[in-house]
Protein backbone atom coordinates (compact mmCIF):
# COMPACT_ATOMS: atom_id res chain seq x y z
CA UNK A 1 0.00 0.00 0.00
CA UNK A 2 1.69 3.42 -0.88
CA UNK A 3 1.52 6.30 1.18
CA UNK A 4 -0.53 8.27 -0.47
CA UNK A 5 -3.40 5.81 -0.84
CA UNK A 6 -2.91 5.65 3.02
CA UNK A 7 -3.25 9.09 3.88
CA UNK A 8 -6.15 8.98 1.35
CA UNK A 9 -7.73 5.91 3.93
CA UNK A 10 -7.42 8.22 6.79
CA UNK A 11 -8.56 11.01 5.63
CA UNK A 12 -11.80 9.48 4.08
CA UNK A 13 -12.18 7.85 7.62
CA UNK A 14 -11.80 10.83 9.71
CA UNK A 15 -14.53 12.52 7.33
CA UNK A 16 -16.62 9.82 8.31
CA UNK A 17 -15.99 9.70 11.89
CA UNK A 18 -16.67 13.83 11.85
CA UNK A 19 -20.19 13.34 10.30
CA UNK A 20 -21.26 10.82 12.68
CA UNK A 21 -19.74 12.45 15.54
CA UNK A 22 -21.79 15.87 14.75
CA UNK A 23 -25.15 13.68 14.26
CA UNK A 24 -24.35 11.95 17.50
CA UNK A 25 -23.32 11.55 21.44
CA UNK A 26 -20.82 8.93 20.59
CA UNK A 27 -18.14 12.00 19.62
CA UNK A 28 -15.35 10.67 22.07
CA UNK A 29 -16.21 6.82 21.12
CA UNK A 30 -15.65 8.05 16.80
CA UNK A 31 -12.54 10.11 17.87
CA UNK A 32 -10.37 7.46 19.86
CA UNK A 33 -11.33 4.94 16.87
CA UNK A 34 -10.02 7.53 14.45
CA UNK A 35 -7.22 7.68 16.30
CA UNK A 36 -6.62 4.40 16.78
CA UNK A 37 -6.72 3.86 12.89
CA UNK A 38 -4.29 6.88 12.24
CA UNK A 39 -1.78 5.46 14.80
CA UNK A 40 -2.21 1.60 13.35
CA UNK A 41 -1.59 3.36 9.13
CA UNK A 42 1.27 4.82 10.92
CA UNK A 43 2.81 2.20 11.84
CA UNK A 44 2.22 0.56 8.19
CA UNK A 45 3.93 3.26 6.67
CA UNK A 46 7.16 3.03 9.00
CA UNK A 47 7.31 -0.26 8.64
CA UNK A 48 6.57 -0.04 4.90
CA UNK A 49 9.87 2.60 4.69
CA UNK A 50 12.08 0.73 6.78
CA UNK A 51 11.67 -2.56 5.01
CA UNK A 52 12.09 -0.51 1.67
CA UNK A 53 15.30 1.21 3.18
CA UNK A 54 16.52 -2.42 4.27
CA UNK A 55 16.14 -3.96 0.36
CA UNK A 56 17.98 -0.56 -1.01
CA UNK A 57 20.60 -1.49 1.47
CA UNK A 58 21.09 -5.46 0.66
CA UNK A 59 20.23 -5.53 -2.81
CA UNK A 60 20.22 -2.35 -4.87
CA UNK A 61 24.12 -1.69 -4.44
CA UNK A 62 27.26 -2.80 -6.19
CA UNK A 63 28.47 -6.71 -5.50
CA UNK A 64 31.89 -7.41 -6.97
CA UNK A 65 32.48 -11.58 -7.37
CA UNK A 66 34.79 -13.66 -9.65
CA UNK A 67 33.52 -13.90 -13.06
CA UNK A 68 34.17 -17.21 -14.93
CA UNK A 69 36.42 -18.78 -12.42
CA UNK A 70 37.67 -16.03 -11.19
CA UNK A 71 41.40 -16.24 -12.47
CA UNK A 72 43.25 -16.68 -15.97
CA UNK A 73 46.68 -17.56 -16.68
CA UNK A 74 48.30 -16.26 -19.90
CA UNK A 75 51.43 -18.70 -21.02
CA UNK A 76 52.87 -15.86 -23.84
CA UNK A 77 53.24 -12.86 -21.24
CA UNK A 78 53.38 -15.02 -18.19
CA UNK A 79 50.91 -12.90 -15.88
CA UNK A 80 47.80 -14.04 -14.51
CA UNK A 81 45.02 -12.34 -14.85
CA UNK A 82 41.78 -11.88 -12.36
CA UNK A 83 38.42 -11.44 -13.82
CA UNK A 84 35.95 -10.10 -11.98
CA UNK A 85 32.69 -8.65 -12.44
CA UNK A 86 29.64 -6.52 -10.66
CA UNK A 87 26.60 -8.70 -10.19
CA UNK A 88 24.87 -5.64 -8.47
CA UNK A 89 22.18 -2.95 -9.57
CA UNK A 90 24.56 0.04 -9.04
CA UNK A 91 27.89 1.28 -9.94
CA UNK A 92 31.21 0.46 -8.04
CA UNK A 93 32.79 4.02 -7.87
CA UNK A 94 36.86 4.43 -6.47
CA UNK A 95 37.45 0.80 -7.20
CA UNK A 96 40.74 -0.57 -5.63
CA UNK A 97 42.56 -3.54 -6.22
CA UNK A 98 45.73 -5.29 -4.28
CA UNK A 99 47.26 -8.39 -4.67
CA UNK A 100 49.61 -10.21 -2.75
CA UNK A 101 51.62 -13.76 -3.30
CA UNK A 102 52.64 -15.85 -0.79
CA UNK A 103 54.08 -19.10 -0.04
CA UNK A 104 51.41 -19.85 2.99
CA UNK A 105 47.98 -19.45 3.09
CA UNK A 106 47.06 -16.04 5.52
CA UNK A 107 43.73 -16.05 7.49
CA UNK A 108 41.32 -13.50 5.92
CA UNK A 109 42.43 -10.60 8.38
CA UNK A 110 46.51 -11.20 7.35
CA UNK A 111 45.46 -11.32 3.45
CA UNK A 112 43.98 -7.35 4.04
CA UNK A 113 47.54 -6.78 5.79
CA UNK A 114 49.62 -8.31 3.45
CA UNK A 115 48.35 -6.94 0.24
CA UNK A 116 51.48 -5.28 -1.66
CA UNK A 117 50.19 -4.83 -5.76
CA UNK A 118 47.85 -2.25 -6.19
CA UNK A 119 45.50 -0.79 -9.29
CA UNK A 120 43.20 1.61 -9.37
CA UNK A 121 39.59 1.68 -12.00
CA UNK A 122 37.58 4.66 -11.94
CA UNK A 123 33.90 2.50 -12.25
CA UNK A 124 32.39 -1.13 -12.40
CA UNK A 125 29.18 -0.79 -13.59
CA UNK A 126 26.59 -3.26 -13.31
CA UNK A 127 27.11 -6.34 -14.92
CA UNK A 128 30.75 -5.32 -16.45
CA UNK A 129 33.13 -7.42 -16.50
CA UNK A 130 36.56 -5.95 -15.90
CA UNK A 131 40.09 -7.33 -15.07
CA UNK A 132 43.52 -7.06 -14.10
CA UNK A 133 46.86 -8.60 -14.60
CA UNK A 134 49.50 -10.05 -11.79
CA UNK A 135 53.05 -10.40 -13.69
CA UNK A 136 53.69 -13.51 -11.84
CA UNK A 137 56.90 -14.39 -12.69
CA UNK A 138 59.20 -12.01 -11.72
CA UNK A 139 58.07 -13.03 -7.79
CA UNK A 140 60.84 -14.37 -6.03
CA UNK A 141 57.60 -17.09 -4.42
CA UNK A 142 56.81 -17.91 -7.84
CA UNK A 143 60.18 -18.64 -9.02
CA UNK A 144 60.81 -20.99 -6.20
CA UNK A 145 57.51 -22.49 -6.42
CA UNK A 146 58.02 -23.22 -9.81
CA UNK A 147 61.53 -24.88 -9.31
CA UNK A 148 60.31 -27.36 -6.54
CA UNK A 149 57.18 -28.03 -8.49
CA UNK A 150 55.24 -26.61 -5.62
CA UNK A 151 52.28 -24.71 -5.22
CA UNK A 152 51.76 -20.63 -4.15
CA UNK A 153 48.78 -18.54 -2.64
CA UNK A 154 47.59 -15.16 -4.47
CA UNK A 155 45.52 -13.17 -2.27
CA UNK A 156 43.25 -10.46 -4.21
CA UNK A 157 41.03 -7.76 -2.47
CA UNK A 158 38.68 -5.51 -4.17
CA UNK A 159 37.63 -2.32 -2.56
CA UNK A 160 34.97 0.08 -3.83
CA UNK A 161 32.37 2.71 -2.64
CA UNK A 162 28.73 3.56 -3.27
CA UNK A 163 25.96 5.97 -1.84
CA UNK A 164 27.41 8.50 -0.48
CA UNK A 165 30.89 7.15 0.63
CA UNK A 166 29.33 3.74 1.94
CA UNK A 167 32.12 1.06 1.08
CA UNK A 168 31.88 -2.13 0.05
CA UNK A 169 34.69 -5.49 -0.01
CA UNK A 170 35.44 -8.54 -1.85
CA UNK A 171 38.60 -10.90 -1.03
CA UNK A 172 39.72 -14.24 -2.46
CA UNK A 173 42.31 -16.58 -1.81
CA UNK A 174 43.69 -18.37 -4.28
CA UNK A 175 46.06 -21.84 -5.15
CA UNK A 176 47.96 -21.71 -7.88
CA UNK A 177 49.23 -25.03 -8.82
CA UNK A 178 52.15 -24.98 -10.87
CA UNK A 179 50.44 -27.17 -13.80
CA UNK A 180 48.53 -23.60 -14.11
CA UNK A 181 45.00 -23.70 -12.83
CA UNK A 182 44.32 -21.29 -9.61
CA UNK A 183 41.57 -23.52 -6.96
CA UNK A 184 39.48 -20.90 -4.92
CA UNK A 185 40.29 -21.86 -1.83
CA UNK A 186 38.22 -19.23 0.09
CA UNK A 187 36.26 -15.41 -0.68
CA UNK A 188 34.50 -13.48 1.23
CA UNK A 189 32.45 -10.01 0.39
CA UNK A 190 30.75 -7.69 2.65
Amino acid sequence: MELEQIITISNSLDGVAKSIAESSNYDILLTAISILINAILAGVVITQLFLYRNEINSRLRPWIGANKGGFDYNDEKNILVFLFKNYGQMAANSVLEKWNISDKINSRKNVIKNVKGKNIQSVTFPNQERKFSIEIMNNQIVKKAVKENSSFYLEITIEYEFNKNKKGFYGVIGEYVVSGHVIIIDEWAS
